[in-house]
């Protein structure tokens, strides 16, 4: 409760906030695929559906870059927490991912894909690519035997 009392507090706080954007945004370009993941995860997390337009925008343009070095999960980071904050990147950044999925497909964990998919469809992503639903429908067959009831319910879901 005392944790829960100073994280409101302190994240609430307009100038600790203001602040805290600022530096952030002068540091990106220095951030690792890693840490860039790690930045979109924490900022859906805090749920802050207000981002800085300029921070946003730095942050896609800094994923851009690397979006080829991202791991797996750290991809479906970036993504679910797009589709979590309800944005609407650009085109171009979306066909990126899409192709950096697709080098992936066979080193994500079925739940990751299940997390991808889902982001797909609440970003409104075009239609995939035929080379795209093969590759997953491949590396679903490859992990759904391994599958627990819940990650199932997970794909089910997200193919829905």
């Amino acid at each position: 409760c005392l944790v829960e009392s100073i994280r409101f507090t302190t994240f609430n706080d307009t100038r600790f906030y203001r602040d805290l954007i600022e530096m952030v945004k002068d540091q990106v370009r220095e951030f690792s695929p890693r840490n860039l993941s790690n930045l979109f995860w924490s900022w859906a997390k805090m749920q802050y559906s207000t981002m800085s337009r300029s921070l946003l925008e730095k942050m896609l343009e800094e994923a851009q870059k690397h979006i080829h070095e991202f791991q797996a999960h750290e991809l479906k980071n970036v993504l679910w927490a797009l589709a979590t904050m309800e944005e609407q990147p650009e085109p171009a950044f979306l066909q990126d991912c899409i192709q950096a999925s697709l080098g992936k497909v066979t080193l994500f964990k079925l739940t990751e894909l299940c997390t991808i998919l889902w982001a797909f469809v609440e970003m409104n992503i075009p239609p995939l690519s035929t080379a795209m639903k093969m590759a997953i429908i491949n590396r679903i067959s490859d992990c759904i035997s391994e599958s627990t009831a819940v990650t199932c319910a997970s794909l089910v879901s997200s193919l829905a």
